[in-house]
């Protein structure tokens, strides 16, 4: 389980500073429409316009501020991942699954075996030898070469 700190919030030099910058702008924002609505035309559309931005933008704000509080509230609500049962039972190609998913999730090797329409998972240790503790020579004289690994002549073709 995690210990995480909550996130640390932006000190107070900063909350006055914004404050600061917020209410400026609104300060700015309503000086530009005061000096729109003053003009000597037919301006009622304007008005309107101008007295609902007043009211729907400071609401828009405030809902939206609203849902990241609620947000930042809500942040630390799960502390671990779901658990959520998985049934593999079936791969992509119909084979059934024969594992013993306890046993495997700390092995550190897992081989899987097909055998007919199954699927074997087992611990890497079982059975045979690794094949990854054999030495580079070893498993290479198991292999049989292939045209793939053949050196090339001086024609392109293998030997």
């Amino acid at each position: 389980m995690s210990t995480r700190s909550p996130a640390r919030l932006a000190s107070p030099a900063k909350v006055v500073l914004h404050a600061i910058l917020l209410l400026l702008g609104w300060a700015l924002l309503t000086y530009g429409w005061w000096l729109v609505a003053a003009r000597p035309w037919d301006s009622y559309g304007l008005r309107i316009l101008i007295v609902g931005s007043l009211i729907v933008f400071p609401l828009l704000n405030g809902f939206w501020i609203l849902h990241n509080v609620t947000r930042y509230r809500g942040r630390n609500q799960r502390h671990q991942v779901r658990h959520v049962e998985s049934r593999y039972e079936r791969d992509w190609v119909g084979r059934s699954i024969a594992a013993d998913w306890n046993l495997l999730a700390n092995a550190r090797e897992v081989r899987i075996d097909i055998d007919g329409g199954v699927k074997r998972y087992r611990h890497g240790a079982d059975g045979d030898e690794s094949i990854w503790t054999d030495s580079a020579a070893e498993h290479s004289a198991r292999v049989a070469p292939t045209a793939m690994t053949q050196p090339k002549t001086a024609s392109g073709a293998g030997r």
